[in-house]
C-alpha cells in the first residue's frame, strides 16, 4: 500500500500516481489523502484509469501530518480486500 498525503496537489498527483502503479512491484493500494483540499486535486486522482482510492479529510487543522493517521481508520472495506496476501501485500 502506498499512501500520498496531497493537499492542493493538482498539478502532480496523476504523475505521481502513475509512478507508483509503474514500480516493481506495484502496490496493491495506491491511497490519496486528499485534505482540505479546494483545487482539482480529488478528480484527477479518481480519474486515473487504474488509479487511486481516495479519502477526503475536511476540517482538519493538522495540515498533512494530520490526515495520514486517518488512513488507518477511515479505509474502505474495497482497499482492505485488495490488501490480501499474493496482491502485493507482505505479511
Amino acid at each position: 500500500m502506498a499512501i500520498i498525503p496531497a493537499h492542493n496537489e493538482e498539478d502532480g498527483i496523476e504523475k505521481t500516481i502513475g509512478s507508483l502503479l509503474r514500480q516493481e512491484p506495484a502496490p496493491s493500494v495506491v491511497l490519496v489523502m486528499a485534505d482540505n483540499c479546494t483545487d482539482e486535486t480529488i478528480p484527477r486522482a479518481r480519474a486515473r484509469a487504474a488509479g487511486a482510492e481516495v479519502i477526503e479529510t475536511v476540517g482538519n487543522t493538522a495540515k498533512k501530518a494530520g490526515a495520514q493517521p486517518r488512513a488507518g481508520t477511515r479505509t474502505t472495506a474495497a482497499v482492505r480486500r485488495r490488501l490480501r496476501p499474493g496482491r502485493g501485500c507482505r505479511r
